[in-house]
């Protein structure tokens, strides 16, 4: 009988900022993943892993998800609809505002009102685009 002394990843915390501990947490938990050599285990058993250092409160949003119970069995696609939900959400109109009322300040040069100006237009293109 083997032992496991990896260490298991702290539960993931919602207090503060939950993007980035979710980010830290899911890190952690992939190198767990790889140092326990458990990345090449069924996708069961790495999402019971993933719930299980999650604790409750991942247990809980995991629960919440609109997906089927096969697509919760696949690790990439939970990964993938955990990480959309950690993801914040986007201000549409306030960001409209922000590309329209965007105005040249007297230090800036033309080159930078334009490049700061196709930076806002980009944001809003991208997700106006479908996610593949």
């Amino acid at each position: 009988m083997t032992t496991d002394h990896n260490r298991l990843p702290g539960p993931l915390s919602l207090e503060g900022n939950c993007v980035k501990n979710w980010k830290r947490f899911i890190q952690e938990f992939e190198i767990y993943l790889v140092g326990s050599e458990k990345e090449g285990k069924k996708d069961e058993v790495k999402v019971a892993l993933l719930l299980h250092c999650g604790d409750r409160e991942l247990l809980d949003i995991y629960n919440t998800l609109p997906m089927s119970k096969e697509e919760k069995k696949d690790y990439e696609k939970l990964k993938a609809s955990l990480n959309n939900h950690f993801e914040p959400k986007k201000y549409t109109k306030y960001e409209r505002y922000l590309f329209n009322t965007r105005t040249q300040q007297p230090d800036w040069d033309h080159e930078l009102h334009n490049t700061l100006r196709i930076t806002l237009l980009l944001k809003k293109e991208e997700r106006r685009s479908p996610s593949p």
